[in-house]
């Protein structure tokens, strides 16, 4: 009888013991995922790896990381491989997928000059992030011609300025997505000023497209009379047909340019205050909240890639508007 109430006891203790462990280990994790979503690091950086690189030729080049651009973060991806011509093959994945875009040799040097110039070797061998953050970490891997690397893991900074260089780089040898042509803008504002140049070149115009309907307002200098600027609003019928023309030549400057890839460009260099711009640009079903315009580009001293090449068109087409004005005014 002794024996039976033993072997019932050690019955009933057995699955008590189970429920009693199941529950623990159950509170262990449940432990180990707060302490990571409240900033739990995980640091498995190499203190030994060499901070200088003597190589300048890159063989492949890997990175990932997200950059701030009005109240919205985006994320960049981007990968370069060196081909046995000494030209590169570029995508928009780190693996082997995706569209390939072919470049000279050159487009290296000029990568090179942007890790050279952030010091980005001083960070090879950090593997340190903080989980729970609300950014992906970035990750940058760049393989030269010597065998030496730099390989970095970390937190995510959508300030950062050898990003944007980056992102810069690549961007314009990409197609612009379709729905983001010329064809789809509604309204291209513009504001640009060049010091040490005539004040023909100091103006800004804002044009709408609503349907069929056109609007232009625009400000700028004659060079007959430097000193008096000239402020229009056209939106009459009989401006129609000239208005449109002209949105027609602005998207063409905006294609040939790849202006799309602008997007996000905010610098400026205190010391230079020969050059600005601002650049704002609405398109056709764009029906997300972006404040002062998706599309938003501006420079005080420091201005994209290819701005000089852009802003020629944009000089012709404002000589049109005074060509139209004189006409106007006659």
């Amino acid at each position: 009888m002794k024996g039976r109430r033993f072997t019932m006891k050690f019955l009933y203790f057995v699955p008590v013991l189970l429920i009693a462990l199941i529950l623990s280990s159950c509170a262990f994790f449940k432990n180990k995922n707060e302490v990571e979503e409240t900033g739990g690091v995980t640091d498995r950086s190499d203190p030994n790896a060499p901070k200088k690189i003597e190589s300048k030729d890159i063989v492949s080049f890997k990175t990932r990381f997200e950059l701030r651009m009005g109240v919205w973060d985006y994320g960049y991806t981007f990968h370069a491989e060196k081909q046995p011509d000494g030209s590169a093959l570029l995508s928009r994945s780190l693996g082997d997928s995706g569209t390939k875009i072919a470049v000279g040799s050159e487009f290296l040097v000029s990568l090179q000059e942007i890790i050279d110039k952030y010091g980005l070797a001083s960070r090879n061998g950090i593997d340190r992030v903080t989980a729970g953050l609300p950014n992906e970490p970035t990750y940058f891997s760049c393989k030269y011609e010597s065998g030496e690397s730099i390989v970095f893991y970390m937190n995510s900074d959508t300030e950062s300025e050898w990003g944007k260089e980056i992102r810069d780089l690549f961007l314009p040898e990409f197609p612009v997505p379709e729905s983001y042509a010329g064809a789809h803008i509604t309204r291209f504002f513009l504001y640009h000023y060049r010091d040490g140049k005539a004040n023909e070149y100091n103006y800004g115009f804002d044009i709408k497209r609503d349907g069929d309907k056109f609007t232009m307002e625009a400000n700028f200098f004659l060079p007959e009379d430097p000193y008096e600027r000239v402020e229009i609003v056209w939106d009459s019928e009989e401006d129609q047909e000239f208005i449109a023309g002209f949105f027609d030549q602005l998207a063409r400057v905006y294609d040939e340019n790849k202006i799309f890839w602008w997007q996000g460009f905010d610098k400026e260099d205190l010391e230079n205050d020969s050059i600005m711009f601002t650049m704002e640009i609405q398109f056709e079903d764009d029906d997300r909240d972006y404040g002062e315009g998706w599309f938003r580009a501006q420079g005080d001293g420091v201005v994209p890639r290819g701005f000089e090449e852009a802003t020629a068109g944009f000089d012709a087409l404002v000589e049109d508007i005074a060509n139209a004005y004189r006409e106007k005014m006659q």
